[in-house]
């Protein structure tokens, strides 16, 4: 996450969809082996790729508000992402990777 320090204080939210999965497949019982960014081994890819498709149905406008309140003292209900038109066409522009276990 990135604060501006100067006017508007825009904040900048870098979302890892690998670490996002590892932690919920800890959350599930899903073990699993990982190097750097990459899962080697899993010990059920059918819950994991199930677990995965779940990145894009997080209301991350939501989650992200809660965050920006707690990082910014100027962010409040009002002010926080107002426009998820303006997040959905930014969210858009993310970088994708892809993993493929034999």
């Amino acid at each position: 996450m990135k604060l501006q320090t100067w006017f508007p204080f825009r904040i900048q939210v870098y979302v890892n969809g690998h670490e996002w999965l590892a932690r919920q497949m800890e959350h599930e019982g899903v073990e699993y082996a990982k190097l750097d960014n990459a899962f080697l081994r899993l010990s059920d890819a059918e819950k994991a790729q199930k677990l995965a498709d779940g990145f894009e149905r997080v209301d991350w406008v939501h989650v992200l508000d809660r965050y920006a309140m707690r990082v910014n003292p100027l962010f409040g209900p009002e002010t926080v992402i107002n426009n998820p038109e303006e997040f959905r066409v930014r969210r858009r522009r993310r970088a994708t990777s892809g993993t493929w276990m034999p």
